[in-house]
């Protein structure tokens, strides 16, 4: 299921290419893809925003930072009392 969801999340990305493209260097999208499709590679923040997008679902990230400990994506940006 896993792995579902992980070609899922990158062919997110590569139908919203304009949305995920600008923040890599030119040609680097492509690779960054293509490395997102094999097991094993870690996720980021474009991965859980696009998986949020594919899977139309909200996913909430509690991290070890002081600063900006709890994230949030969500379908384009929608916040959870919108959705309701």
């Amino acid at each position: 299921y896993h792995f579902a969801i992980r070609l899922r999340t990158v062919e997110q990305m590569e139908a919203s290419r304009s949305e995920y493209a600008p923040f890599f260097a030119e040609g680097e999208f492509e690779q960054y893809c293509e490395s997102m499709r094999k097991r094993g590679t870690w996720g980021d923040e474009l991965s859980l925003r696009a998986a949020a997008e594919a899977l139309d679902t909200i996913i909430y990230v509690v991290t070890s930072e002081s600063e900006n400990w709890f994230l949030h994506y969500s379908p384009g940006g929608v916040e959870l009392e919108e959705r309701t």
